[in-house]
Order: C-alpha cells, then structure tokens, then sequence
C-alpha cells in the first residue's frame, strides 16, 4: 500500500527542481520585457514632446497671423504675479484660443506649475545680434540674422539643461541613445 501511495503522490505534484525552472525563465523573460517597456514608454513620451512643441508652434503662426506679429514674451513688471513663463501663453490661450491650455513639459522634473510648462521665446527676447548668433546648426543657419521668429525647448529625456561655455546648444537626438545629452528645440518660423 506505501508504494501505491508514493506512486499517487508523485502523480500530483511539481519537484521543487520543477519550481525553480518555471521561476527561472518568468525572470528571465521579465528582465527582457521590463527594459522594452520602460523605453517604448520613453519614446512615446519624445513623440508626445514633439507633438506638443509643434502645436505651439502652430498656435504661435496663427497668432502671427491674426496680429501680424508674434506674440510678446516680454512680461511687463506690472504683472509680477504671474510667472513669466505662465504669461506668455497667456496670450495664445484668452481671448481668442489658438491653444485650450498651456503644455506641459513631461521632461521639466521641477515640480513647480510655471516651471513646467514649455519655455518660448519670441522676437522680443531673441535679438538677432545677439541670441541667435550662437545658434550655429546647419537647420538654424536659415533664421540666424533674421528678425522675428520663435524658439521653444524641452529639456529632454535627460531632464536638465545643456548648454556648453560658448552657449553652443545641445541637441537631443535619438540615434545618440534613448537617454542622452541633449535638449530638444523647435525653431519657426
């Protein structure tokens, strides 16, 4: 009867060897899974940013078109209780809505509401005797001594600011890693 009893038992049941391959290969397959996950949502958040920053940039041309300029991004010192950044799109949201909100930076990590909108610059702070000097890339070379114009920027994947001593900006760009040096720029017009 005992060796009717081990035969019923063994019939039944994983060997603890058993157990520890199935366990072997989930993690194996997590440590491959895991990685693709976090980069494709990564890469969804760049697609995101770009997507945004050419939403502004479209907002910012219908502007133009509307009043024949680009919207200031000089805030007066009377409206010191609004953050600069918040201000400026102010005007492509009310009266008229050329954008519903301003965009959020997924990329900007301080958590600060005015911080973490994207930063844009308009004619008014982009002198072309200055500023856009030091732009010096072969898809700026176009915009680099004309007046006018708009710049916005997201911090990028990183999540800070590049910026080398000569002010040279640097880009982000895929094909130097997911995460790498760079911001990500988006010029017009």
């Amino acid at each position: 009867m005992s060796s009717k009893m081990a035969k019923n038992e063994s019939l039944y049941g994983f060997t603890l060897i058993e157990l520890l391959i199935v366990v072997a290969i989930i993690g194996i397959l997590a440590a491959i899974a895991v990685p693709n996950f976090l980069n494709a949502q990564l890469r969804a958040k760049i697609a995101a940013t770009e997507g945004n920053m050419k939403a502004i940039g479209s907002a910012l041309e219908m502007y133009a078109i509307d009043h024949e300029r680009y919207p200031h991004t000089y805030v007066p010192d009377t409206t010191t209780f609004i953050n600069p950044r918040i201000f400026r799109f102010l005007r492509l949201t009310t009266p008229v809505a050329y954008m519903t909100a301003s965009v959020r930076d997924v990329f900007n990590k301080i958590d600060i509401e005015a911080n973490a909108v994207y930063p844009f610059w308009g004619p008014d702070t982009m002198d072309h005797r200055r500023q856009l000097t030091w732009f010096d890339h072969p898809d700026l070379r176009h915009i680099k001594y004309q007046r006018g114009g708009w710049a916005i920027m997201s911090f990028g994947p990183d999540e800070d600011y590049e910026s080398t001593e000569k002010q040279y900006l640097v880009w982000y760009h895929v094909s130097n890693g997911l995460i790498s040096d760079g911001d990500i720029y988006r010029f017009g017009p």
